[in-house]
């Protein structure tokens, strides 16, 4: 039964068998490989898209934040100012009033408010 197969021409007939599946084994590894090397670039790309689009929102905000500390600074220094003019007129009633009892004048009653 054997001696009517040619070694040859099972060889002939397997090594394009062998050929074509290691060939497809390779394709697919290669395609596999070319896939992920897609879906890789894809996250890259997301990200890089998200960072910027981050970056863009934190200039925003920065500048949200500068205006909002520049209204402060001028709020406090406004309040400075205004605490500075009530010590002021506080000195000067003091005197005003120093001023009546030396007079001998009865000093008003201090306004409700």
């Amino acid at each position: 039964m054997w001696e009517k197969f040619d070694p040859i021409a099972i060889l002939t007939a397997a090594v394009p068998v062998l050929v074509a599946f290691v060939s497809g084994h390779f394709a697919w590894v290669a395609g596999k490989k070319k896939a992920s090397t897609e879906a890789q670039a894809a996250i890259n790309s997301g990200f890089q898209v998200l960072v910027a689009n981050l970056q863009a929102e934190r200039t925003e905000l920065r500048k949200i934040v500068d205006k909002q500390e520049a209204a402060l600074d001028r709020a406090a220094a406004k309040i400075e100012g205004l605490e500075d003019e009530v010590r002021s007129l506080t000195k000067h009633i003091d005197r005003l009033e120093s001023a009546l009892r030396t007079a001998g004048l009865d000093i008003p009653p201090t306004p409700n408010r």
